[in-house]
């Protein structure tokens, strides 16, 4: 007997349950099928409290949601108001928790206003068709899809974000997703990205040319841990009111191409791991930096085991008050160009160097003489630090 059906024998009730979900009627078959049929359902703000008591049973009973394997929504269902958790429940005893597909190809939800937390924490769930919605009043996708990680594909083509603000961990450990395209996404008004494909371990690639990001305030570990990622192309993002950059791209283990060419930093206060652990990247092109109001660069290139040479030549580091293991397990590190306004880095190195060529010299030394003349270089790491 395969896994699947002793999974429906353990679940599912031995007799079917009926009831409604606003209006529309609903049965829950022997095999855990939850079947929504014709009507509408009008979603109240309920701060993520149980919404699995929305499905009204007519013996009074509570829906068992634990033997609700599928759910099939295929007949026109109009939806509206607030989803925001419609399927998840913020305790170890999430209601949805044994899902493995859902179909709400039904679904007419041009009056929904939130979406967030709606499919949190389904864990089992393989198979998602949401091809009727219509998103154009959603304001609210935060955590939407996050912990769904069996998930390998998700088709959101019809998706219109043109009013979402929130897209903060949207994503968040889908570890299955292998591809992701949101060609058709409307980023404009969006103002939190932080977490928003974190944990996405088999995400192989990822196009956000088209997204436009000149309202997002933070990006705090918005690729973390996407192991499988072997190239970025940011060219197109504007940071112009990025607060928050740290975890950015920390864990991002495959990762050999990043173009950051035109990432506007001049608001960033923290880039604490940033590029953590991205030990396949061998150059960073970090020309476009402003890090005059960074307060805390800890482990940013902390074992960027590949990194040759850095040039912070546009670094300002004159406010930054925490840089401890900056460049620490980056054993390729031979050269870094420095300026006036981030020689400080110097405080955070080891062993000896040149400095414009003449050397070697202890960094006390190449640190006082820059002090001295007021003046940056061109660091290279002495051939006896390899040793």
């Amino acid at each position: 007997m395969s896994q699947q059906s002793n999974t429906e024998n353990q679940l599912a009730d031995t007799f079917v349950r009926t009831g409604t979900f606003g209006d529309a009627p609903w049965t829950l078959d022997e095999k855990g099928t939850l079947t929504i049929g014709y009507g509408s359902y009008h979603g109240r703000f309920r701060s993520l409290e149980d919404r699995s008591f929305d499905f009204k049973c007519d013996d009074g009973k509570r829906l068992p949601c634990q033997a609700v394997l599928r759910v099939v929504s295929t007949e026109k269902l109009t939806v509206s108001g607030n989803l925001e958790g419609l399927f998840y429940r913020e305790r170890k005893d999430k209601p949805f928790k044994n899902v493995i597909s859902m179909d709400l190809s039904g679904w007419i939800t041009e009056d929904v206003s939130s979406m967030a937390y709606m499919f949190k924490g389904c864990s089992k769930l393989t198979s998602l068709n949401l091809g009727s919605f219509n998103t154009s009043n959603v304001t609210d996708m935060e955590y939407m899809f996050e912990g769904c990680m069996k998930l390998t594909n998700l088709d959101l083509g019809s998706f219109n974000t043109s009013q979402v603000k929130n897209m903060a961990s949207m994503f968040y450990n889908c570890k299955m997703l292998t591809s992701l395209n949101l060609c058709s996404f409307d980023t404009s008004h969006v103002t939190e990205m932080w977490h928003m494909f974190a944990n996405c371990q088999k995400l192989e690639k990822l196009d956000l040319r088209g997204f436009d990001t000149s309202r997002v305030k933070n990006m705090c570990c918005m690729f973390a841990n996407c192991t499988h990622l072997t190239a970025l192309d940011l060219r197109s993002f504007d940071a112009s009111q990025v607060t928050d950059t740290g975890c950015m791209f920390a864990g991002c283990q495959n990762l050999r191409t990043l173009n950051l060419g035109n990432f506007n930093t001049a608001r960033v206060e923290n880039m604490v791991a940033m590029f953590y652990d991205c030990r396949r990247i061998e150059h960073l092109d970090l020309g476009s930096f402003d890090t005059s109001k960074v307060a805390n660069m800890t482990g940013m290139f902390k074992k960027c085991r590949s990194l040759s040479s850095l040039d912070l030549c546009s670094f300002d580091t004159s406010q930054t008050r925490e840089m401890s293991e900056i460049f620490d397990e980056c054993p390729s590190l031979e050269r870094i160009t420095f300026g006036v306004q981030s020689r400080n880095v110097l405080l955070y190195l080891s062993g000896d160097w040149y400095l414009d060529g003449n050397g070697p010299y202890s960094l006390d030394e190449i640190f006082e003489k820059t002090i001295e003349e007021d003046m940056g270089g061109v660091l290279e790491r002495s051939i006896e630090n390899n040793a």
